[in-house]
């Protein structure tokens, strides 16, 4: 009889047990074959790890930076003893889940291997620079690779920049040293500054522009990084200076990457600065890329006023503004550039051009123009698309199909009734 009991109470317990082990199954395999949260977008969204990131990472990113590791005083801390190990995990990771990697970062005046770098010449110093880069060059990696060649170039450049060349006749002859450097021993790669103070000054952003400037004319640079951490960004937001500060670094034509956002806050407070921030910098049309800085962990914890930045509690539990991420970023995969404008300084407004929210490029023309010409040029000088410009009673609308324009910044040119031209290099969309 107690056989005949414990039977019947092994099949009750099995109904319960089994139905709940499948539903487990079932969510673990979701879990495990759960896309980027930014799959299929126009942009990444990636976070940050500390070597080979864990398995579930795949679930929410798609872009991955090592946040301390791949810093200088952590890959070589002794001298000629380098260790490329968490940066060799981080990078095969991104290779088998066809992932970015951003390598951060070569050059730091606040991680640097100081107990021996210091006490070198300053022809020793530079040597040993180069023969970082050149290593890092050795590692073989492929085009999935973006690198902050100098992090912080204005605050915190390093001490001993004189030993790479100093201010020199550029004002920058350092930086372009070190990106000469990485162009000659990784060719490949994308090359970046980035920099902070940026999300809400307008003069810090004019000076960075500068050295951008001096970069982008020698062909050295291919991307723009702003670092958006968390005092920096919600000062510019409550200042009202966050989108002037894109939209003015967007004039450079070149890429911009929101490189280290992280936003504190106790759950409502984080949800909150989430849904006020992350779109002003996820809908920029120059923003190619959004790297978060943290999400089972965040470095404000850890400073003397701690602040909670994670994206996922102790508990293990997603919070609300992970959840809106989820919610938010699939609804804005390809962004409308409806905003972009370029004008043009002819007196008194000859032409402008904006995008329609096709993606196409739309030029106004204005009476002043008269009977002249309209000529869009790729880099190379080569002409991609001409047309006359007759008898202009009022402001015209010249539609340009972007499917037919370059995936590099192009130069339009508009010249007058009196021969005289304006033009304007456009910046890669």
């Amino acid at each position: 009889m107690k056989r005949c009991y414990d039977d019947c109470r092994f099949m009750r317990l099995s109904g319960k047990i089994i139905p709940l082990f499948f539903l487990v199954l079932i969510f673990n395999l979701l879990q495990v074959g759960a896309a980027p949260i930014a799959e299929g977008c126009d942009k990444f969204l990636g976070n940050i790890s500390t070597a080979g990131p864990p398995s579930n990472f795949a679930n929410y990113w798609n872009q991955v930076t090592l946040e301390n590791n791949g810093k200088w005083e952590n890959v070589e801390p002794n001298r000629d003893q380098m260790n490329w190990g968490p940066t060799k995990a981080a990078y095969k990771f991104c290779e088998d889940n066809k992932m970015l990697f951003r390598h951060h970062t070569f050059l730091w005046n606040e991680q640097y291997p100081k107990s021996w770098f210091d006490r070198l010449s300053a022809a020793e110093k530079k040597a040993e620079v180069e023969e970082l880069i050149k290593e890092f060059g050795k590692l073989n990696f492929r085009d999935t690779v973006m690198i902050d060649v100098v992090n912080e170039c204005r605050e915190k450049s390093p001490t001993w920049k004189d030993a790479l060349g100093g201010a020199g006749e550029t004002g920058y002859d350092w930086i372009v040293w070190a990106f000469e450097r990485c162009r000659e021993h990784i060719p490949r790669a994308k090359l970046m500054l980035n920099e902070y103070y940026c999300e809400y000054s307008l003069e810090y952003v004019t000076e960075y522009l500068k050295i951008v400037k001096v970069l982008k004319e020698k062909n050295l640079i291919d991307g723009i990084g702003i670092q958006t951490h968390d005092g920096e960004t919600k000062k510019g937001y409550e200042m009202g200076t966050l989108k002037q500060c894109l939209d003015s670094l967007a004039t450079a034509g070149l890429p911009l990457y929101s490189t280290e956002l992280d936003l504190a806050g106790s759950d409502q407070e984080q949800l909150d600065w989430f849904k006020n921030i992350f779109p002003i910098i996820w809908e920029h049309p120059a923003i190619k890329g959004v790297t978060l800085w943290g999400w089972t962990d965040s470095w404000l914890l850890h400073i003397s006023n701690p602040k909670d930045a994670r994206l996922i509690s102790d508990n293990g539990k997603e919070r609300p503004a992970l959840k809106w991420l989820k919610e938010y970023v699939p609804q804005h995969k390809q962004i409308t550039r409806t905003d972009y404008a370029i004008n043009f300084a002819l007196s008194p407004r000859p032409a402008f051009m904006t995008c329609s929210p096709a993606g196409n490029y739309r030029i106004l023309l204005d009476p002043s123009a008269g009977n002249g010409s309209l000529q869009l040029f790729d880099l190379r000088g080569r002409c991609i698309v001409a047309k006359r410009v007759d008898n202009i009673s009022g402001p015209s609308a010249f539609i340009i199909p972007e499917s037919g324009m370059p995936r590099s910044p192009f130069v339009a040119r508009v010249t007058d009734k009196n021969g005289t031209h304006v033009q304007r290099e456009i910046p890669v969309r």
